[in-house]
């Protein structure tokens, strides 16, 4: 059951449509930005792709298409402990040039600034790793790939998968409210007269405002303790 008119809620990944709507209050893009569900995209050898294949969700999904480091096996390190040195280092035993390193870096790896290149090693050989299995897997000529109609099909998969094993997937329940027992265990879900009576509620802190929890920590706080 969710109140909003699409899948996913504070998760989800609007199309342009949508995300124009959003910030303009119109339904229509600027035409000169070309389709609304091209907007998207995945790493195709990635974890949210392993999920998908692993739930059989990808029946109900239509995708495009847009040597080997072992963390267990020393001979495949070439020398270097990638736990102990830095990106920079693994860099400099190849001698690239700036060029080479920004690519890599930013188009490869997908880093948002130079400071992965004084952080462990492990982490970016393993995006590189990450890039070249995408990039072959589909054998398309691109490590992404995105389903045809925007990146809310994923959800909406899920929820198709539910259906057919039994479970309704219900949009746009504007105001959906969780009951509790007497011992404060969830019993259902009430939304526009209609309750769903259950065992055990899934959702976002939203739809809970008075049983949440602020988790949030002050870094500042945790800095002076770590020191």
């Amino acid at each position: 059951m969710d109140r909003n008119d699409y899948y996913e809620g504070e998760s989800t990944s609007f199309n342009l449509n949508q995300l124009w709507k959003r910030f303009r209050g119109s339904n229509q893009s600027l035409e000169s930005l070309g389709a609304s569900k091209e907007y998207n995209f995945i790493i195709t050898n990635g974890g949210l792709v392993h999920v998908l294949i692993l739930t059989n969700v990808t029946k109900y999904l239509n995708f495009k298409v847009v040597n080997d480091y072992e963390d267990n096996d020393p001979k495949s390190h070439e020398g270097l402990d990638l736990i102990k040195v830095t990106t920079k280092e693994v860099i400099a035993k190849y001698g690239l040039e700036d060029d080479t390193i920004h690519f890599i870096g930013y188009a490869l790896g997908l880093h948002l600034d130079d400071s992965y290149l004084d952080q462990q090693a492990l982490n970016f050989v393993k995006r590189m790793k990450l890039y070249a299995e995408s990039l072959a897997r589909f054998q398309g000529g691109s490590p992404y790939i995105y389903p045809f109609y925007g990146l809310a099909e994923l959800p909406q998969s899920f929820a198709h998968l539910s259906v057919v094993y039994g479970g309704p997937y219900m949009l746009n329940k504007l105001k959906c409210k969780v009951e509790f027992d007497e011992n404060g265990k969830a019993i259902d879900v009430t939304s526009e007269g209609e309750t769903a009576r259950c065992k055990k509620v899934i959702c976002d802190p939203s739809y809970l405002p008075n049983k949440t929890f602020d988790l949030s920590v002050d870094l500042s706080v945790a800095n002076v303790a770590a020191e």
